[in-house]
């Protein structure tokens, strides 16, 4: 299934932005591709493989902000691997991370103390993802 979180960040991001959505369980990751900012989301069964990612990408250059479950529990040791971390909910951040990005100004750290506005309706953006790696109908084995 291609991860609902990133549907929604891609939703949220302007479409100035050019955005390429990998879920690297499935498919391979092309680290010579030109990012300017590389967004990681993680739960801890897969923190290990994320901080492999996050410490590619810097070692080549790429700021790189860490997210998810993982990174809000441990914020510190996501640090290690990251320019930024998400701490929490990225929905009402999302926009100034990446001006901050723009500009170079990626702060340590970025939390939101309120929670996502239920009453503002998130369609998640599913164009930038590959959806010829998930199938297309489930039950039929």
């Amino acid at each position: 299934m291609p991860p609902l979180s990133l549907a929604i960040l891609n939703s949220l991001t302007p479409d100035k932005h050019k955005v390429d959505i990998v879920n690297d369980i499935v498919e391979p990751i092309n680290y010579d591709a030109k990012y300017d900012l590389v967004g990681i989301t993680a739960m801890t069964t897969q923190i290990g493989r994320a901080y492999q990612i996050a410490d590619k990408f810097r070692s080549i250059g790429v700021p790189v902000i860490l997210g998810g479950m993982h990174p809000t529990v441990l914020p510190a040791e996501a640090k290690l691997h990251a320019d930024a971390v998400v701490i929490g909910e990225a929905d009402n951040l999302w926009e100034g991370i990446l001006e901050d990005c723009l500009h170079g100004e990626l702060k340590d750290f970025y939390q939101d103390s309120t929670f996502p506005d239920l009453e503002k309706l998130i369609i998640p953006k599913w164009d930038n993802f590959n959806m010829e790696i998930y199938p297309k109908q489930f039950g039929n084995r």
